[in-house]
């Protein structure tokens, strides 16, 4: 795996992953491998798949990194909504070769989504895939 250094690393969850359906705007991205979360956070698959930013909560949640560049990254944030559907910010990971960095994430933010989201008390998963929604979601 190449050493992840700074620069724009986001770190993917749900259909942005290989085989999501939304995969294809990380065309241009480097793939840097698999990554895990150094907090827990909860990862809820309702509608979509969902991170909240509650760190402490949840559980270690695995995705992949990859190196964007500030085109990709537009993309990416006009996808998400940024920076009202979900929010952009920097999490800490542990990269597939156990180097700790940080990389970007999406949050959600919609205020009205997270209160469905806990209403229903969608218990949350560690891993986003065709056995835990993602077949649903075209994954």
């Amino acid at each position: 795996m190449p050493r992840v250094e700074a620069g724009q690393i986001v770190f993917v969850y749900g259909t942005l992953k290989r085989g999501g359906r939304w995969h294809h705007l990380l065309g241009d991205a480097e793939l840097l491998g698999g990554a895990r979360t150094l907090a827990p956070h909860p990862l809820i698959v309702d509608d979509f798949p969902y991170l909240l930013d509650e760190p402490g909560r949840g559980l270690i949640v695995e995705g992949e990194l990859y190196r964007v560049n500030s085109r990709t990254l537009a993309r990416l944030d006009e996808l998400e909504g940024h920076p009202h559907e979900y929010h952009r910010r920097r999490l800490p990971v542990r990269a597939g070769d156990g180097e700790p960095c940080e990389a970007w994430a999406y949050f959600l933010s919609d205020p009205v989504i997270i209160a469905r989201v806990k209403e229903k008390g969608i218990a949350p998963i560690a891993v986003f895939d065709a056995r835990n929604g993602g077949a649903h979601l075209s994954f």
